[in-house]
């Protein structure tokens, strides 16, 4: 468990952490809060320590919380996150910068959850309160004291009526708001509600309890934009208990609500590919029996039969079927496959499936596929991800006015004179994908920095700015090469170069895979009743003599008893009792040079020195036709001898 916990964990800390590192709210992440391991810039400036300074949890404690009762509180809540007792947690410190300063912040701790459990890892973000404090302070001194914070407080503040009219705001109201001076006199403060209930519900609070704290509500500025904030409001009364005015401080939120939904996302995310993985598990043994069973009834046909060709249909269907799980998958994956030899047409096409099924009607989507049986060396999953991010830029460029998305596919030849132009290319045949777009273009500025990290045009809460870096990354990790070419105005056109491979055949299904007979003594493993009887069936027409056995405690007594018998062990991965894996490592400590192959329904990566401690000679990804299988058996124990 401890080490699929911290497999979740550090998936998600590499997820996050580009969008948290570009964030101004402080932000740091520890390890079973104890070692902070990730600390944005935004802490060292807020306490003015550095992370070489604050290596663990306990020592940031004891730089910033020098007051014995605030250092017992932070410790108190580090112990409840780690029993488990929280999931978040807020409240408000006086810290000490290392200036000597003295701050008032608001510290929230979260812990970061994976297939809805906890991780060993935790965030901490610091927002600095200073300023509304000490703008409440001031309100009960001198007015002089409080004008001067009013008017110079970094968050925004306003005063107005129950009529309700808006009396004063300070320059950061103005400026979150969108507002000049002038335009705020006799305001109604309605305007400046996302929602009429909304405000209709602060001010029943307000008479009610005569203040409201930290209260989450979502405003408008001038031009309609909505934001999310925090208000901190009071309910002034003159001597004979009458509303005088509302003192309102407000905290844009927004950022903080973009960062929440992140890693709300991302953990969405996780769980579907682990949905995705289940589902494929279960819908493959399904599908594997199908595949079986009808190469089982063809074979006792003649080949001229109508019969025949009716259940060849159906092992065609029954390949489609399993590509479509196969890209499922594709799109649920965390990391990617690795690279290899690919057909980069499938890959292109299934992804533009999905773009023409979630993108708007206002866009138009046009294709043009020239190129036919291109390989490439790649993982799919970065190709996929290549086609999106340039797409859905594509689709942000357009998103007001609509317009026309058009993906082109062709051969080129990259020769000795088009080096010149892309010197990065090496001569030969690529492909080439193009992205072109009919929006609102990009100037020459921006060109020349649209592939630096973190560098966005979009507004702040729309991304982090990581996607075309993250695409010509991986492009010329594929010694390939992006060009763009835009005007302002008239759209922009994104070329994507990759070198074909020479190779004369790739893996792919065959309708009825080269049958490849045997004699050996096999033990067949998987919790599915029906595969069993379907794989034994065609084992055995293949000459093999086959032990079948559905429960794996049973097969491991079997091959206890009969260790010598058997020449080729071939097991499910996933099993009640004893798994795959636990199944192989108990049957090679019985017989160390045992062959084993795993089947899985899902690619399930597993370490090459894994495989060899366990055994596993092969693994087989399910389904599988008979030619298959009998290859597999055959790689397997000829290699064996």
């Amino acid at each position: 468990m401890k080490k699929k916990m911290n497999s979740a964990s550090d998936e998600l800390l590499e997820l996050l952490w580009d969008v948290y590192m570009q964030s101004p709210i402080p932000t740091f992440i520890s390890r079973n809060a104890a070692k902070i391991i990730r600390y944005n810039d935004a802490v060292a400036e807020l306490t003015g320590y550095s992370p070489e300074e604050a290596t663990t949890i306990d020592v940031l404690i004891q730089k910033l919380f020098p007051d014995e009762e605030y250092y017992n509180n932070v410790i108190k809540i580090r112990n409840m996150l780690l029993d488990r007792e929280i999931n978040i947690k807020r409240d408000e410190f006086v810290i000490t910068r290392k200036d000597g300063g003295i701050r008032w912040v608001e510290v929230s701790v979260y812990d970061i959850l994976s297939h809805g459990l906890p991780t060993d890892l935790i965030i901490v973000q610091i927002i600095d309160i200073t300023d509304r404090i000490e703008v409440q302070k001031a309100l009960s001194t001198s007015e002089k004291k409080y004008r001067a914070l009013f008017e110079n407080s970094r968050n925004s503040v306003e005063i107005f009526t129950v009529e309700p009219i808006i009396l004063d705001v300070n320059g950061t109201w103005l400026g979150l708001f969108g507002y000049s001076g002038e335009e705020i006199k006799g305001l109604d403060i309605r305007d400046t509600y996302f929602a009429y209930d909304e405000y209709i519900s602060v001010i029943n609070q307000l008479k009610n309890n005569g203040y409201i704290k930290e209260y989450e509500i979502k405003r408008r500025k001038k031009d309609g934009t909505e934001m999310n904030c925090l208000m901190s409001a009071s309910l002034q009364r003159s001597d004979d208990n009458e509303i005088e005015y509302i003192l309102n401080i407000i905290c844009d939120i927004s950022e903080r609500k973009y960062l929440e939904n992140k890693l709300l996302q991302a953990q969405k995310m996780e769980a579907i590919g682990t949905l995705a993985a289940g589902i494929a598990h279960d819908f493959n043994n399904i599908l594997g029996a199908i595949m079986l069973n009808t190469e089982l009834a063809i074979y006792d046909l003649p080949k001229k039969n109508q019969t025949r060709t009716l259940l060849e249909s159906v092992i065609k269907s029954s390949l489609r079927a399993k590509n479509l799980i196969e890209q499922i998958l594709t799109f649920s994956r965390q990391t990617g496959q690795g690279k290899r030899p690919v057909n980069i047409l499938p890959i292109v096409k299934e992804t533009l499936k999905l773009i023409h099924a979630t993108f708007p009607s206002t866009i138009r989507i046009c294709e043009h596929i020239k190129s036919n049986r291109d390989v490439i060396l790649c993982d799919p999953v970065q190709i996929n991800q290549i086609i999106l991010n340039l797409c859905n830029n594509a689709a942000y460029a357009m998103k007001d006015r609509g317009g026309t998305l058009e993906i082109s596919m062709d051969n080129v030849m990259i020769d000795n004179d088009a080096i010149n132009k892309y010197p990065v290319l090496k001569p030969g045949p690529h492909v080439r994908l193009t992205v072109r777009d009919t929006g609102e273009g990009i100037s020459s500025s921006v060109i020349e920095r649209i592939f630096e990290p973190f560098y966005t045009t979009k507004k702040p809460g729309e991304g982090p700015g990581m996607g075309l870096s993250v695409v010509h990354g991986i492009i010329r990790s594929y010694q390939g090469e992006i060009t763009v070419h835009s005007e302002p105005g008239e759209g922009s056109v994104f070329d994507v170069f990759l070198p074909i491979v020479e190779i004369e055949d790739i893996h792919e299904d065959k309708l009825l895979g080269k049958i490849l007979p045997g004699h050996e003594r096999i033990l067949l493993v998987d919790d599915e009743k029906d595969l069993v009887h379907i794989e034994k069936g065609v084992l055995e027409h293949l000459g093999y003599s086959v032990v079948g056995k559905t429960s794996s405690v049973h097969a491991l007594e079997y091959f206890r008893s009969n260790p010598d018998w058997i020449d080729l062990v071939i097991t499910d991965l996933t099993m009640p009792d004893i798994d795959g894996r636990e199944l192989s490592r108990a049957l090679v400590s019985i017989r160390p040079n045992i062959p084993i192959i795993l089947c899985t329904g899902y690619n399930e990566t597993i370490a090459s020195g894994e495989t060899e401690e366990l055994g596993i000679r092969e693994i087989l990804i399910k389904p599988f036709n008979g030619g298959m299988i009998a290859a597999s058996i055959r790689r397997v124990l000829d290699a064996n001898r």
